[in-house]
């Protein structure tokens, strides 16, 4: 490492000229050592790059291939694992993912290779971290290293559990227990509790093999019996329908169930009515029993969903104590610890405002804790410009593991998400203690994510609920997708023979209007959904753009050409779409929804399922004060009265297959492919929906050859230029 300057060194371009030659997070004085740094180097063309070749094979020959990259002395590229990290950081496995399993060492035999698969992608995909000079000892069975834990807790360095194999960590400072280091480098990743599967609760068990699951013990067969009608019991005002009805009590009366909540179903309004009830069944046992006390645990696979369901039940929860749980990651936003970074998404990137008096980490520096001052003190000091000791932040950490250990204890139900939920801040504060755990969105989540939740908090009742028709689960790694992690447990359950049995459909819908529910009833639920009567459909005057009020909704023809983006930016990434024409469209309905019809911005959600479509809208559209421009994924869970969908993708007609093969949709249509993502868009509008695209290549997918057809014999089907129909403005 140079500690100088040295301008003599970096002659090759003169914008480095005056620079430091080397780059490191490590401190040339002071004790504290940081995560991360800020570099940055010039390139000219023509610049020599210093490069290390492999050979790699392509197509069955030995091609010579970039392995390295040599930026400085210190700071080096690895390409060769960046460009095949299956073959580099672990193997390719070969086994899919079954209906059911004989034993659990076939399951976890299946599940592990996979799985591990889309961490080796994340690993790619995410942040990378060198360590310099690391002596690595070789062997005829790999290689070993060793670091010393001191090391890595100033740097906030973890492991996940299946490159911990590789790990021998030396202990040169005394630590309370042994259990204590290994928990430091594994919290919470899923890999550690599948592995645990063999030595997971019996209901844990019969789940990961689809066997018959354990009955519930006596007395909770007999406290949740008594709940004839949940609306009574809860002293509600609110009305379930059979449905929710049978739900509730099939989850009450279980160890196991699952409930599928179609759009607009009640599918949330269903899961608080389970935790309150679930929460009266608890306290009742404790009263008679005067046993351990028991604890709902809610959680889902993004903060978005968990944030929905805590806001719902902290205004109708009544003297239930809830608690809702963040991730370090979050936390951190509202209270920064000095040298800790995190990678997160837009998505998740602060916690809820007006949660903030029921969240932990809110609620232990709430005046009246125990340790509120010290934290504030060291909150303060941390935000300030003071020089920081590791020791201080050492410390810091330990007043808040001890008031995160007192205070879970104190709560009725913890809400959170999946990761969180594996966590050992969670486990270890709450013991054995949680009883029920509820997954929402279990749809959403990978079927090791839900396993390992579920072995994890060694729950005694489990609930799936989810809808495994609208979104899957996010998978990267493309190879571990075609094996079957893309398929939930709650898909796996609700597909199988014992969905009768464990299983329990909503069918009455309260958010779509009529028309607006019959073509998705039709192509993703086999007709089941049935509309009835709701406020939130019902308009005094139907907008005036429709040409039949009795169906508010329209497919706009448009011949648009799809364009690229050039590289990568904040607009999407380097293969997202946009559509001009398409944009040229939804600006002209929007402008008509807003100043002829009157509907107020707030009210209008405008779609896509391309970044780069999203952001050239709320461009076009910043003049007229856009409030709701959101890609599919991103509007799961909302609904507005009315929808805007752009599908960007289109072609010539003389370039549009008559019959098109797999391949051929999968390069032209894209996402449009997605069925899932097809019901999301279909079924966020409330009172109206207009779909802005090429009708002559949405043929080419079956679901949109269908939609085309129902949209045609209801006479929704114009072409741009007609729609919206010239008329006056409305008073």
């Amino acid at each position: 490492m140079c500690t100088n300057d040295d301008p003599c060194s970096n002659q090759q371009v003169r914008a480095c000229w005056d620079t430091v030659n080397d780059v490191s997070s490590e401190v040339r004085g002071g004790t504290f050592a940081q995560q991360t740094c800020s570099y940055s180097l010039s390139f000219i063309y023509g610049q020599l790059l210093h490069i290390q070749m492999c050979a790699d094979a392509q197509r069955g020959m030995l091609t010579p291939m970039p392995q390295l990259l040599d930026i400085t002395p210190n700071v080096k590229i690895c390409m060769q694992h960046t460009r095949d990290p299956l073959g580099i950081l672990t193997s390719t496995a070969t086994k899919p993912a079954k209906e059911k399993y004989t034993s659990l060492k076939q399951y976890i035999d299946t599940w592990m290779p996979i799985f591990s698969m889309e961490v080796a992608t994340q690993t790619v995909d995410g942040d990378s971290l060198t360590i310099n000079d690391l002596p690595v000892t070789f062997r005829t069975d790999g290689g070993a290293f060793s670091l010393k834990h001191s090391f890595l807790e100033k740097r906030d360095i973890e492991f996940t559990s299946h490159s911990v194999d590789l790990l021998d960590i030396d202990d040169d400072e005394k630590d309370d227990t042994k259990e204590e280091n290994k928990r430091f480098y594994m919290s919470g990743r899923i890999e550690l509790y599948v592995k645990w599967l063999e030595s997971a609760s019996d209901l844990a068990k019969a789940i990961a093999l689809r066997k018959t699951t354990p009955a519930l013990d006596k007395i909770h067969l007999d406290l949740g019996g008594k709940i004839r009608s949940p609306s009574k019991v809860l002293e509600s005002e609110i009305g379930y329908n059979d449905n929710q009805t049978k739900a509730i009590k099939k989850a009450l009366m279980s160890s196991f169930s699952l409930i599928q909540g179609p759009p607009g179903t009640g599918k949330t309004l269903t899961g608080v009515a389970l935790i309150k009830l679930f929460c009266i069944i608890n306290q009742q046992y404790f009263e008679s029993n005067k046993g351990n006390k028991h604890v709902v645990l809610y959680c889902g696979p993004s903060n978005k969903s968990v944030d929905l369901v805590t806001a719902n039940l902290k205004h109708n929860c009544g003297a239930l104590k809830i608690l809702r749980m963040y991730g370090g990651a979050l936390e951190c936003k509202d209270y920064p610890i000095p040298g800790k970074v995190f990678s997160i998404t837009r998505a998740d990137s602060t916690p809820d405002e007006s949660l903030k008096d029921v969240s932990l980490h809110q609620i232990i520096r709430k005046p009246g804790n125990q340790y509120a001052e010290k934290l504030k003190d060291f909150d303060r000091k941390f935000q300030s410009e003071e020089k920081i000791e590791f020791r201080e932040v050492k410390e810091y950490k330990k007043f808040i593991a001890k008031a995160v250990r007192e205070e879970i204890p104190k709560y009725d139900v913890i809400l959170c998400t999946t990761s969180v939920a594996t966590s050992s801040r969670l486990l270890n504060a709450s013991g054995r203690s949680i009883y029920q755990l509820l997954i929402d969105e279990a749809g959403m989540c990978t079927e090791p994510e839900s396993i390992a939740t579920i072995v994890a908090t060694q729950a005694k009742q489990v609930v799936l609920i989810g809808d495994h028709k609208q979104l899957q689960p996010v998978v990267l790694c493309q190879e571990a997708e075609n094996l079957g992690l893309q398929r939930s447990l709650f898909e796996r359950y609700a597909e199988s023979d014992l969905s009768d049995k464990v299983l329990t459909l909503l069918t009455n819908q309260y958010r779509m209007h009529p028309s607006l529910c019959r073509f998705p009833s039709f192509a993703f639920y086999e007709k089941q959904l049935v509309t009835k009567k709701s406020p939130k459909f019902e308009v005094l005057e139907p907008l005036s753009i429709w040409r039949d009020n009795k169906n508010p909704l329209i497919f706009c023809h448009t011949e648009g050409e799809e364009e690229y983006l050039a590289n990568i930016s904040e607009e999407g990434n380097v293969m997202s779409k946009f559509n001009t024409a398409e944009i040229d469209q939804v600006e002209k309905v929007y402008v008509c929804l807003v100043k002829k019809e009157g509907v107020l911005p707030e009210n209008i959600n405008i779609m896509s399922q391309y970044n780069a479509q999203c952001s050239k809208i709320k461009d076009r559209l910043k003049k007229h004060h856009v409030q709701h421009v959101n890609t599919v994924v991103g509007s799961q869970g909302g609904e507005w009265d009315y929808v805007i969908f752009s599908l960007v993708r289109s072609l010539p007609e003389y370039r549009i297959e008559p019959n098109p093969t797999d391949g051929w949709r999968k390069e032209n249509l894209g996402f449009i492919n997605d069925d899932h993502q097809i019901n999301v868009a279909l079924t966020r509008a409330r009172k109206g929906l207009v779909i802005i695209g090429n009708k002559r290549l949405m043929k080419c997918n079956d679901i949109f050859n269908k939609l085309l057809e129902d949209y045609g014999r209801h006479g929704c089907l114009d072409d741009a230029e007609n729609f919206p129909p010239v008329q006056k403005r409305r008073k």
